[in-house]
């Protein structure tokens, strides 16, 4: 018995001394990557930047070239000339976009804003999506680089995706500060895109090509599911801290007279009843009618309107032409050639709308 006792005290004293060791060990790569990240700064550690996906300056996209400021889109001047009206855009990788230049719906919606206006005035939009980032770097990025540009409008693209994972995850400071967790899921999230190929050097795009795994994008889907949850106290305060700072760029545009338009891009599991029914596969038959896939999109256009901010849905139109024609690139969360047209066409009209509203308006005035 006592030979028992002695071996177990020697089996704590060595895990304990071992637990040891892995905190010091921890606290340790925890300091050299701080202090890494101060000599060299890295997208992979620095989680307090938007810049941390941002493009390379003229880096090459498919067939084309980004611009010196890393965004997907063609050189424009920080001071804009009298007969133009520039729109900033911001947003994450859906405002980038997976497409060619040429194919991104911003691309295509200043295309159709140039050829549908007067002739002796040009409409530019500066497509500031970077990849990775959430609403509280649209905040920043348009307090610091944005309202520099001068513009007569401002679009923020909302994705009900990691946009409000973002804010969920925003409860979790330690998840978000520690370098060693954000150096790991940094890893972990190389394994799962392109399997076998870690940088996609392909010169064409593939429309049909898939990103991910199907097993990996369906495990992505379930991790949303308390998006669309009835039940779930969460949403409500994903939901609130995803609006604040929407908010205070709305409140630098009244300040300055700039119309703000929040645009909602649907995820692909509100939009698909039959990957819905896949996701959905997994949960109790009993519990499914707890969802409502509808549910982030009605709050936060009520909570948007209440703040008198204007907001574009994308949900309902893109379940209707969903239902005959592909919008998402397979295994994958953005859109495909055809949803980037789709929501250029759906942009183009709510402008056409508005600025024939505003023409009336000057009229009766």
């Amino acid at each position: 018995m006592r030979s028992f006792s002695s071996i177990f005290r020697k089996c704590l004293v060595i895990a304990g001394s071992g637990l040891v060791s892995l905190a010091i060990t921890l606290g340790l790569l925890e300091a050299a990557l701080r202090l890494y990240e101060k000599v060299q700064p890295d997208f992979v550690l620095a989680a307090g930047s938007y810049n941390r996906f941002r493009g390379e300056p003229y880096g090459r996209e498919y067939d084309g070239v980004l611009n010196s400021q890393g965004f997907k889109d063609a050189e424009y001047t920080v001071m804009k000339k009298p007969e133009t009206k520039r729109i900033v855009a911001l947003g994450d990788s859906f405002a980038y976009g997976v497409v060619p230049i040429k194919d991104n719906f911003l691309t295509l919606l200043e295309e159709m804003l140039q050829a549908g206006g007067p002739a002796e005035v040009k409409t530019e939009i500066v497509n500031m999506g970077i990849p990775g980032i959430g609403p509280r770097d649209y905040l920043s990025l348009f307090v610091n680089e944005g309202m520099g540009l001068d513009p007569d409008a401002v679009f923020c693209f909302l994705y009900i995706g990691n946009d409000l994972e973002e804010a969920l995850e925003g409860e979790k400071e330690w998840y978000n500060s520690s370098r060693v967790s954000i150096l790991a899921r940094f890893l972990m999230n190389l394994r799962a895109v392109n399997p076998g190929r870690l940088i996609n050097r392909t010169p064409i795009y593939d429309d049909a090509g898939e990103t991910y795994s199907r097993a990996h994008y369906l495990s992505m889907m379930q991790s949303r599911l308390i998006f669309f949850d009835r039940s779930h106290r969460a949403l409500l305060t994903c939901i609130h801290a995803t609006i604040q700072p929407l908010e205070k760029i709305g409140k630098l545009c009244e300040a300055k007279g700039i119309p703000f338009v929040v645009v909602l891009i649907p995820d692909e599991l509100q939009v698909d009843s039959r990957l819905q029914r896949e996701v959905l596969a997994g949960e109790p038959q009993e519990g499914r009618g707890r969802f409502d896939f509808s549910l982030p999109n009605r709050i936060l256009m009520d909570q948007l309107g209440q703040k008198r901010i204007a907001a574009i849905d994308l949900l309902s139109v893109f379940r209707q032409v969903g239902g005959q024609l592909r919008l998402y690139k397979p295994n994958d969360t953005h859109w495909n050639l055809a949803g980037n047209r789709l929501a250029a066409n759906q942009l183009f009209l709510f402008l056409q709308r508005n600025s024939r509203v505003a023409a009336a308006r000057a009229n009766a005035g």
